[in-house]
């Protein structure tokens, strides 16, 4: 198989389904209204909790799956796959990165989800230089 691109989108299990995860411009947009910024910055990934996580799963899943809603994410994801959903949203807004800057993203993300999950707050030193945040979107 080739290197996966963006239109590809990203295999993610979510209940006892896999869905296509994918973040086009239209998603970006709506997620940014939302947000109220750039969900490929630091500082708006900051904002992730328990809260909103499933808000931006299910607006990756939008592009694929417009019949999907936001309480079947909710209801299906755990605490404990934090983590996993995370990478897969990085992995999803990233694959057209060159793999050096894919695996950076992937590494920062798992600091914001660790320091995220424990309640001990994030650095900004931590995030600062994550290549998303300087995708222009």
């Amino acid at each position: 198989m080739g290197k996966q691109t963006p239109t590809d989108g990203v295999r993610v299990k979510l209940g006892d389904s896999e869905f296509t995860l994918r973040y086009p411009f239209s998603v970006l947009k709506a997620a940014k209204a939302e947000f109220g910024g750039s969900i490929l910055k630091p500082e708006t990934l900051h904002k992730l909790d328990e809260e909103n996580l499933g808000k931006i799963i299910w607006y990756g899943l939008l592009a694929h799956h417009p019949e999907i809603t936001l309480e079947y994410v909710e209801e299906n994801i755990d605490f404990p796959t934090f983590p996993y959903f995370m990478e897969k949203f990085v992995e999803a807004v990233s694959a057209s990165l060159p793999e050096s800057k894919n695996a950076q993203s992937q590494a920062k993300i798992r600091t914001i989800t660790k320091s995220t999950g424990s309640n001990s707050g994030q650095s900004e030193s931590s995030t600062s230089d994550l290549p998303l945040a300087s995708s222009g979107t």
